[in-house]
């Protein structure tokens, strides 16, 4: 009987570290805005991959056109943060509708309705 159990706990454990760790089903993909800064998020996913890539879209203050983009590509969760091996601190994830970049409180996007 204590086998039993030993075994079964160790089955759920197993579970719940191998959901909890690398990526996330794309929940994260969407459209984020800047707080502060006017810049636009597009967080897309790519399953098959199980990757994100990031599209910066900035805009003039002034008259909103579009002046300048750039593609992050391959980044993956990695618990509260998005990155690759070069970065791996990239994008921390608040919450499912907040995204920060880096670890700089003051550079918050809000996902796009």
């Amino acid at each position: 009987m204590r086998k039993t159990i030993y075994v079964v706990l160790i089955g759920l454990l197993s579970v719940c570290l191998l959901t909890a760790c690398g990526g996330d089903g794309g929940e994260m993909a969407g459209t984020f805005k800047g707080v502060k800064d006017n810049a636009t998020w597009v967080m897309t996913y790519d399953k098959s991959l199980d990757d994100y890539n990031q599209n910066i879209i900035r805009f003039s203050e002034k008259t909103g056109d579009k002046i300048s983009s750039t593609l992050n590509s391959h980044i993956k969760r990695d618990g509260d943060w998005i990155g690759d091996d070069s970065e791996k601190y990239f994008i921390k994830v608040i919450d499912k509708n907040t995204l920060q970049f880096r670890d700089n409180e003051d550079d918050i996007y809000k996902r796009v309705e």
